[in-house]
């Protein structure tokens, strides 16, 4: 039997003992065509067209790992943009719109933010004892930024958390590369603690 490709015209001699029936989807070993074989693409052998006389590959054409390649990268891609959010914003700032536009958080509390000339004493008035804790929030950065909470967090040697305040500055905003003093009065302070810890929060 005679069978032609119909994309390259190459023709093929294939025994019929090989064929199964009903035919099967074969592929072109010349220009890798895959298509159904049916009686149609059987060809006369007196034409003029030269013949190969090889047998048609007529194996299931290989599994595509192309679609499974491409959806591994989109996930490492998408990963990368979700782990690496907060990195990315404080580089390229514009990309935080971007963030938002899908209501995903990118930026960290106090991002930009650093604490400065930090300081301790213990003070009293009214004859009420407090600690008082002084220093300043410096804009590391060019742009504009919010200013959140201040909390220090009082702990004893073993990490025990005895003491916390919160406030908040007189400012909502802070410009680049500029500082802003503040002040942190606890009252009565535990004579167990001994570390103090200043973060910024909500």
């Amino acid at each position: 039997m005679y069978i032609v490709c119909p994309t390259c015209k190459a023709k093929y001699l294939v025994s019929d003992d090989i064929l199964p029936s009903p035919l099967p989807q074969v592929r072109c070993c010349l220009c890798q065509n895959v298509w159904q074989l049916t009686e149609e693409d059987s060809a006369d052998s007196g034409d003029d067209l030269a013949f190969l006389d090889i047998p048609l590959d007529t194996s299931e054409p290989a599994p595509s790992y192309k679609p499974l390649v491409l959806a591994i990268f989109v996930l490492c891609i998408l990963a990368g943009l979700w782990f690496g959010r907060f990195f990315l914003t404080e580089k390229f700032p514009f990309m935080e719109s971007a963030y938002k536009t899908f209501g995903i958080d990118s930026v960290l509390t106090g991002q930009g933010l650093d604490f400065a000339n930090i300081r301790h004493e213990t003070v009293y008035e009214d004859d009420m004892e407090y600690l008082e804790i002084k220093g300043q929030v410096v804009n590391t950065t060019p742009r504009l930024l919010p200013l959140p909470k201040i909390t220090a967090n009082l702990f004893t040697r073993q990490g025990l958390k005895v003491g916390e305040k919160t406030i908040s500055l007189p400012k909502d905003f802070i410009a680049g590369y500029e500082n802003e003093p503040f002040k942190i009065m606890i009252l009565a302070p535990s004579s167990t603690a001994e570390i103090i810890r200043i973060i910024f929060t909500k």
